[in-house]
């Protein structure tokens, strides 16, 4: 069992965690990390603790969430609207300087 407290050394990418609020956030990544996360708490004041346990359990549809059908073709809908739209300023650029810009010289008279 790891202890995620201030003071201990832990991955700072993979916990983090609020002192004050209580907020712990977890980047899970493997489903070897299924089991039971407690929360200690103690009151400064009173010095009264509190335990809360929570079952984490990753399931196998949630890993690949990323690779199904329909989040891939988004995924390539957005890159070709994106790479059109840039395409496109740039063309406008280009047509701008060539074409529709003009340079006036005033000659003093």
């Amino acid at each position: 069992m790891g202890v995620i407290a201030p003071g201990y050394n832990i991955s700072r990418s993979k916990y983090k965690y609020d002192v004050l609020t209580g907020d712990l956030k977890i980047n899970i990544h493997k489903k070897e990390e299924n089991g039971k996360y407690s929360c200690y708490c103690r009151n400064l004041n009173s010095g009264a603790i509190s335990i809360s346990t929570v079952a984490l359990e990753i399931e196998e549809q949630w890993q690949a969430a990323g690779s199904d059908f329909l989040a891939v073709l988004y995924r390539c809908i957005a890159i070709v609207s994106v790479s059109i739209v840039v395409l496109g300023g740039w063309i406008a650029h280009i047509f701008w300087k060539k074409f529709l810009q003009k340079s006036y010289i005033l000659d003093g008279k």
